[in-house]
């Protein structure tokens, strides 16, 4: 995961760093290569962001090597204390991995997730997206 500046010829009022994140394969002998795709797309708010990204690669035989998705964000609210993650047909929620990393609140959930809610210390929810 990491945060890029818009290309403002694409995003000419875009005034904000996105976050993106890029999937890899390989080791540190033979070397990496990027096998996702370069491009973001997300939902915001004041309270968080939700970006997913899939990922799904197939052998040239139509065997499937990777198939899944990865749902992250930026936690703005400060009531903010926990983020959990689901798919349209899972009965409950799942908690994400919160990364504190430069004063900025992340969370990260790798899966077929695509509703995200921020819930308060006491768990009411402050926000939820998707679904």
């Amino acid at each position: 995961m990491y945060t890029t500046e818009p290309d403002k010829e694409d995003f000419p009022y875009a005034n904000y760093e996105a976050l993106a994140v890029a999937f890899f394969k390989g080791n540190d002998r033979k070397g990496w290569e990027n096998i996702g795709h370069h491009g973001w797309a997300h939902y915001d708010n004041e309270n968080m962001t939700v970006y997913i990204e899939p990922l799904h690669v197939d052998k040239n035989n139509g065997d499937i090597l990777h198939d899944f998705s990865v749902v992250f964000g930026e936690v703005n609210n400060a009531e903010i204390v926990k983020a959990e993650t689901k798919s349209s047909e899972d009965k409950t929620f799942e908690e994400a991995e919160i990364i504190i990393k430069h004063g900025k609140r992340y969370y990260f959930q790798i899966g077929r997730e695509t509703i995200v809610r921020g819930l308060s210390e006491s768990g009411e929810v402050i926000d939820r997206q998707g679904g």
